[in-house]
């Protein structure tokens, strides 16, 4: 694999990411758009991905990409040995690694080696940005394996990684990160450059005519979207007009789409979109959905679905749980649903129905909360992050040499 990547005085980070080198609604926006901000701020960034073999150069950040089989294990097994190779040609230059869970078993080891010939770098830390979400009613023999090595992997990292990060507080109280190995919180965010025609494009509903709400992202039983279906067709018979859109896919797609079926067309179920052609959508609608129940996996999220909502200049109905609150919680741009049961919603929708006329008002107050949590937002937190650590374990090296010395 050729590289035009040329020695520089730059600190160089490694991001261990196993998806492929492009944007799109999750970990690539991620990957891509953080690594790209945090090369704008001063580092050279290494981004690792998944495809054919080679490297590439997309926009100011390297990818080394690996090409694996779609086989359970085998395709760690091969990743990470292509991992190996690129961190070992790297290594003299590297000052950071950060990588996910399923790659503590991997590269906690290279962090030993290091400690144990006395090198000052480089710094391996260990990312968290989401947990075992399968409800246990629901998992396999492969889920429950999964879970139980999470657990494990998430132990070795609280005890060996140089430091850790998270997607938010929450999630670190809950995985139980040690103070003293935090580095920092970032969490997710939006690209407004893919939303900024989305407001002015929207056509807002008069007085009397049908409000379009919109979902956007995985349709399991969990998210709760039956019970706002069933509010929707509850709010209809009100002789209130609400209509819905949800996209996307998932365990409960089928229920949903037979659901809709009987709703003459008020509710509508249409398959997955590329993370391009989101904003059109969310610019034919005038609420974004979160209905989300007050559980744990929920609690300690940073929900991407709703800096989006925000990016597009819309209004949001949303259960009133913290991963929704800590965001907007003081705000005048959303619905809040204080149960995640129909009522509850149906609740929600008679007031997004009384204050129809405020819908407008309401996006363009989304629209500025959503400049506070763009993705270079969240770069400045990670690279504040970065930059504590490593200046954190160059003190530590410092104290420890001059207490060597001493002795």
């Amino acid at each position: 694999m050729e590289s035009t990547h040329q020695t520089s005085t730059q600190p160089l980070l490694l991001w261990v990411s196993a998806s492929p080198p492009s944007v799109g609604p999750t970990t690539d926006a991620t990957s891509i758009e953080v690594s790209s901000e945090i090369a704008s701020m001063g580092w050279r960034v290494i981004l690792t991905a998944t495809g054919s073999n080679g490297y590439s150069r997309l926009s100011n950040v390297d990818v080394y990409s690996f090409k694996i089989p779609e086989v359970y294990l085998l395709r760690q097994i091969i990743f990470h040995y292509h991992l190996y190779r690129l961190t070992a040609r790297f290594w003299k230059e590297l000052d950071v690694v950060i990588f996910r869970q399923m790659s503590a078993p991997w590269l906690i080891p290279l962090r030993l080696i290091r400690t144990l010939f006395n090198m000052p770098k480089p710094l391996f830390v260990m990312d968290t940005r989401t947990i075992h979400m399968i409800p246990k009613g629901r998992e396999t023999i492969k889920d429950r394996i999964r879970g139980t090595a999470w657990k494990i992997f998430e132990a070795i990292g609280n005890r060996w990684a140089d430091g850790r990060l998270s997607i938010t507080m929450r999630m670190a109280q809950e995985i139980g990160i040690p103070t003293d190995k935090l580095w920092g919180v970032w969490p997710s965010g939006v690209k407004l450059d893919l939303f900024k025609s989305t407001h002015s494009a929207r056509v807002w509903p008069r007085k009397g005519q049908p409000v379009r709400l919109i979902y956007v992202g995985v349709l399991n039983p969990e998210r709760n979207l039956m019970e706002l279906c069933r509010a929707v067709e509850k709010a209809n018979t009100e002789l209130m007009k609400f209509e819905f859109w949800i996209i996307g896919d998932g365990l409960e797609r089928e229920d949903l789409q037979k659901f809709a079926e009987r709703t003459s067309g008020r509710i509508k179920v249409f398959k997955t979109v590329p993370h391009d052609l989101i904003p059109n959508l969310l610019a034919d609608s005038h609420i974004g959905t979160l209905p989300f129940p007050d559980e744990i996996s929920f609690q300690v999220s940073s929900p991407i679905k709703l800096f989006e909502y925000l990016g597009a200049g819309m209004p949001v109905l949303a259960t009133r749980i913290v991963c929704h609150t800590d965001v907007i919680g003081a705000e005048d741009c959303v619905f809040w649903a204080e149960t995640s049961d129909a009522a509850g919603l149906l609740s929600a929708l008679r007031h997004a129905w009384q204050k129809h006329e405020d819908l407008e008002k309401m996006g363009a107050i989304s629209s500025l909360i959503a400049q506070q949590w763009s993705w270079r937002e969240s770069a400045k937190k990670l690279a504040k992050a970065l930059e504590y650590g490593v200046e954190k374990n160059s003190l530590q090296r410092s104290g420890y040499q001059t207490k060597w010395r001493i002795l």
